[in-house]
């Protein structure tokens, strides 16, 4: 088994990254590091950084995914403090970096939708009636009921919220599990009760003084969920064959984007 390179190593080792934000810079370095033969990263993204772009640029023709791409390059020149000692070559990506961000700040003024949005477009309505016709107690009504249906969007916050099923009918009781947990969860009553949404770790999280957001499910949604679990018991939201959870939140885009 090939030894995993030191600068994806040192990323996946960060203090300061959630783990999410780990995964996604250590796939995208792992890409560049696949695509230059699987020599050293470090060796490839400060001697070479015209063939990196060249490579982003051939890869990815939407320029959110090139921008994505050169976040986790980017990243890895504040981790190792190589601003200064690899200027040159940083210098190249910040320009780069700064192009197509400003491409995006335009593209946002105008309001006007890139090439595969306006491809993929579906309009309210349309969902409305796509998640009706889809079966009950199915993934993909119950991620359309999550997303676009039952409550306003939450983005890919679910991909790791953790289902608690309650047996007391105190209230208290709730409120205490609401108190001790630590990761995105859902409590949902085994009677008909509404269930509850609660996330503490979501993108925009603020690290130095975390938020507790939670939101009732509403009666449709909560027995909704509760039919898929008797379908497919479980213990987290979504999950594909085979796996225990999504607790990948890439693995939960390509759950979201089959649809």
């Amino acid at each position: 088994m090939t030894a995993i390179d030191p600068t994806i190593a040192a990323v996946l080792q960060a203090s300061h990254l959630n783990e999410e934000t780990k995964r996604v810079y250590a796939k995208n370095l792992s890409m560049i590091h696949a695509a230059a033969g699987y020599h050293p990263v470090l060796l490839v993204l400060t001697k070479h950084p015209q063939k990196v772009i060249e490579y982003i640029t051939r890869k990815y023709s939407e320029v959110a995914s090139q921008k994505i791409l050169l976040v986790s390059i980017m990243a890895v020149y504040r981790l190792l403090d190589l601003k200064t000692k690899a200027r040159s070559s940083y210098a190249l990506y910040l320009d780069y970096f700064d192009e197509m961000d400003a491409i995006l700040r335009e593209r946002s003024k105008t309001n006007l939708p890139s090439k595969r949005q306006a491809e993929g477009f579906v309009t309210h309505a349309e969902l409305q009636q796509v998640r009706r016709g889809l079966p009950a107690g199915s993934n993909e009504r119950l991620l359309l009921n999550f997303y676009g249906g039952c409550i306003p969007p939450v983005r890919n916050d679910l991909h790791s919220a953790f289902i608690h099923r309650l047996t007391c009918k105190d209230g208290k009781a709730q409120d205490a599990v609401m108190n001790s947990i630590t990761t995105n969860c859902i409590l949902l009553p085994y009677d008909n009760k509404e269930g509850v949404l609660i996330l503490r770790e979501f993108k925009t999280q603020d690290k130095a003084n975390p938020k507790l957001y939670n939101r009732r499910l509403g009666a449709e949604l909560s027995n909704e969920l509760r039919l898929s679990l008797q379908q497919r018991p479980r213990d987290f939201l979504f999950r594909e064959a085979g796996e225990a959870s999504h607790t990948h939140m890439v693995a939960f885009s390509n759950l979201l984007l089959a649809l």
